[in-house]
């Protein structure tokens, strides 16, 4: 589904809504035909996931580089160097499940204007990577905004960053696709990762 997508693509959606399932199934999905680089800040990359979708992907696990960070300061380093490790290690793909996990945090112990500016350096480093033609997949957490609505951590900030827009919702199980252009389909999971209809 994601190979489809260009440039920056945010995938968002509320806990348990295939987030997790989706960038593990595309990391094997890109795999197939070049090297993917996966930057996990949630813990939640397993291979026995993995060899649940895949029960063939020892040999593509081999082209999966997985770099854990554990805070938002090392985040910030570690996606401020992406050109580098993109260019170095012949990447095709970049994960980074989930961008907002730390930055959540960062905004309750540090100056709000300096934390965002902080995302935004990071977010046109990333834009460069997809200027070269190398797809960058986010996942990202959400809450509700004052209007009931679901809303992604980061808001117009990171959309407006995004080439592709796709929101997973739980109850029904939807991918919307909001941009670039607006459709949806009911999916399901099961052992073999998500199932679009």
């Amino acid at each position: 589904f994601l190979k489809e997508c260009n440039g920056l693509v945010l995938i968002y959606g509320p806990p348990a809504s295939g987030k997790s399932t989706l960038v593990m199934q595309s990391s094997l999905e890109f795999a197939k035909t070049g090297k993917v680089l996966f930057f996990n800040t949630e813990k939640n990359f397993s291979v026995d996931r993995i060899k649940f979708i895949d029960k063939d992907c020892e040999k593509l696990l081999g082209n999966i580089l997985v770099i854990g960070i554990k805070n938002f300061e090392e985040q910030c380093k570690k996606i401020g160097m992406i050109e580098e490790i993109v260019k170095k290690g012949r990447f095709n793909c970049v994960i980074i499940h989930s961008f907002g996990n730390f930055y959540r945090y960062a905004l309750q112990n540090e100056k709000y204007k300096d934390t965002n500016e902080k995302v935004v350096l990071m977010l046109r480093k990333i834009k460069h990577v997809t200027e070269n033609g190398i797809p960058v997949v986010i996942t990202n957490q959400v809450y509700t905004d004052n209007d009931g609505k679901t809303q992604t951590i980061g808001g117009k900030m990171i959309k407006n960053f995004s080439d592709s827009i796709i929101e997973l919702t739980l109850n029904p199980r939807i991918i919307k696709v909001h941009k670039p252009t607006k459709k949806e389909s009911k999916f399901e999971i099961n052992n073999s990762g998500i199932l679009i209809f």
